[in-house]
């Protein structure tokens, strides 16, 4: 297959939900597939995006009023229901406008509410430390079709193999893409090309 890559911009805003989580191993319950873990989310608003002080997005606070009714009660993945809990997590994405208008994120799982980024999808990451010099002085990102990779970011044994050229989206990277078991590919004159 081969995948036009195109540039999404971030917005000033965040998309937010009430979410609950719970480990099966901590419960001794059935195992929740195929997450392995319980987990539901309600939206509940957007608000602006606040920045931290390193540049990325704060998600201060992460607590939201216990009482609220509209905490999550039952497992979206099963029927387990959230028995005895007390609050949760408050739960940030940050809302990225693709070019035909449509509202996504670049986090590989979003709840329901905010569609993940197609494959192609490609956007800065400035929150991201930069650990070496990059063409633009910033941190590329491009979703896979095995999710999320930073171009510009480590590989799995902390090297920094890949070098980049071109102007996003229109960019080539040197050498390819490996997901070990989920993708292996090129990126090459914005597009994301099967290995």
């Amino acid at each position: 297959m081969k995948y036009p890559c195109f540039m999404i911009e971030p917005t000033r805003r965040v998309r937010r939900w009430l979410r609950r989580t719970s480990s099966a191993l901590e419960l001794n319950v059935r195992l929740c597939e195929p997450e392995g873990y319980h987990q539901a989310c309600v939206l509940i608003e957007d608000g602006p995006a606040i920045l931290s002080a390193e540049g990325g997005l704060s998600t201060e606070p992460m607590r939201w009023v216990d009482e609220d009714p509209r905490w999550p009660m039952k497992c979206d993945n099963c029927d387990y229901r959230f028995i005895g809990c007390k609050g949760g997590q408050l739960f940030y994405l940050q809302v990225y406008l693709a070019p035909d208008g449509s509202e996504v994120t670049t986090h590989p799982s979003p709840p329901a509410g905010l569609l993940k980024a197609p494959v192609g999808a490609m956007w800065y990451d400035d929150w991201f430390p930069l650990k070496r010099p990059t063409p633009d002085g910033r941190v590329l990102s491009v979703m896979t079709p095995a999710g999320p990779w930073r171009i510009d970011g480590s590989s799995s044994n902390g090297t920094y193999p890949w070098s980049r050229t071109g102007t996003p989206p229109n960019v080539t990277v040197s050498p390819s893409i490996h997901f070990v078991g989920s993708y292996h590919g090129w990126l090459r004159d914005g597009h994301l090309i099967d290995a």
